[in-house]
């Protein structure tokens, strides 16, 4: 009787070991976990990329139209300075023939006094 009293007032050993089965679903709970959290901030992260990605779009299209703008700002000076050079040549042409024409006038005005004279003297030759 004693024995069974020893063996009933003792208490039973318990295993504190985790059961394989829970340990393997913990340590899937928590890499589900890890997935999730990952997961989520994969998802943040595509988010502020597309951000980039778009502004980075934006400027491009900025700059693309820039230098389009660049392009028809340098063809209109070249027009400009192709202009001037032409109109420049044409003002120096005039110039030359604007005293070649006031020469002219000055021999047409001496003609003019000089006909009465000629006229007199033709005149005279033939009679």
């Amino acid at each position: 009787t004693q024995t069974q009293t020893q063996t009933q007032t003792q208490t039973p050993l318990v295993d504190l070991r985790p059961e394989p089965e829970s340990l393997q679903e913990r340590k899937l709970k928590v890499a589900q976990d890890s997935v999730a959290a990952m997961t989520t901030l994969l998802a943040g992260k595509q988010a502020e990329l597309k951000e980039v990605l778009d502004r980075v779009k934006a400027l491009e299209d900025k700059l693309a139209t820039t230098l389009a703008q660049r392009d028809d700002l340098q063809h209109q000076s070249d027009q400009c300075n192709s202009r001037l050079i032409r109109a420049t040549e044409l003002t120096g042409g005039l110039a030359n023939e604007q005293v070649r024409w006031l020469d002219e006038l000055k021999q047409l005005n001496q003609d003019k006094i000089d006909l009465t004279g000629n006229i007199l003297l033709a005149a005279g030759s033939i009679a």
